[in-house]
């Protein structure tokens, strides 16, 4: 699911072009999977460098085809969990087990 500062971004245009010209390149199948030696549909384009609210807005990381792929469902998760300290940079969970920004000490 992605992340609230870049909902905006995957409802665009442009986004949205992007990805359909990666999944044509990439014939419409996981690129995890076929290096593999399996042939299994893709059904996500994965951003080879992580999204984050700072670089979204450089398309050079955002919408260059050369920094996307394909990948189906399994090996998008593997690729994230793989990244987990990438997406949950950051944040911390309270007392109480829930996820809160982690802000540096007021010093």
């Amino acid at each position: 699911m992605a992340q609230p500062f870049a909902k905006r971004f995957y409802k665009s245009k442009q986004w949205q072009h992007v990805r359909d010209y990666v999944f044509k390149r990439d014939n419409g199948l996981c690129q995890d999977c076929l290096q593999a030696g399996r042939i299994t549909p893709g059904l996500e384009v994965h951003h080879l460098v992580t999204l984050t609210a700072v670089n979204i807005d450089d398309a050079d990381i955002s919408l260059n085809p050369d920094r996307l792929v394909t990948l189906c469902y399994d090996c998008h998760k593997k690729r994230h969990q793989g990244n987990r300290s990438a997406l949950t940079e950051g944040y911390r969970f309270d007392a109480d087990g829930n996820i809160i920004e982690d802000t540096p000490p007021i010093k």
